[in-house]
């Protein structure tokens, strides 16, 4: 549980129904994958408001995926930063430090650089480098 006057849990579907309409966005969408237990959702209440969002780890930690403001907008550093300092002192991980998290990035951003048709040596460097990546993979 987190303990913090600006963050409090989205409980129930019809708390994340109702936190949908304040914030006008998809929340609501979300309802089975909460119900089962995929994800989850907390409420920042300071001088701006934020919807965070978070996944369960295998392990028992949880990562914060995805931080947004009413209409999807995106919040400030300064609200970004005592999320993030809240958070991962109750233990979570925030996405930009989990591996696999990091690793999709990566992989998307070579993935767009690998583009066949590229005239430099972009795209044939980077199709090396998604080679490798595969390898260690597996």
């Amino acid at each position: 549980m987190i303990q913090s006057d600006r963050i409090s849990p989205i409980r129930t579907v019809r708390e994340l129904e109702s936190v949908a309409r304040r914030f006008r966005n998809c929340l609501r969408s979300f309802s089975l994958e909460t119900l089962g237990g995929e994800t989850g959702f907390y409420l920042y209440t300071s001088k701006e408001k934020a919807v965070i969002s978070y996944l369960p780890r295998i392990n028992g930690t949880f990562v914060i995926d995805e931080i947004q403001g009413p209409d999807n907008t995106p919040i400030s550093d300064e609200t970004r930063a005592d999320i993030r300092q809240i958070f991962t002192s109750h233990g979570f991980i925030m996405d930009d430090e989990e591996p696999t998290s990091v690793y999709r990035k990566v992989e998307h951003y070579i993935h767009r650089l690998s583009h066949e048709s590229r005239k430099d040596e972009a795209g044939s460097v980077s199709l090396k480098a998604v080679e490798r990546l595969d390898q260690l993979e597996s």
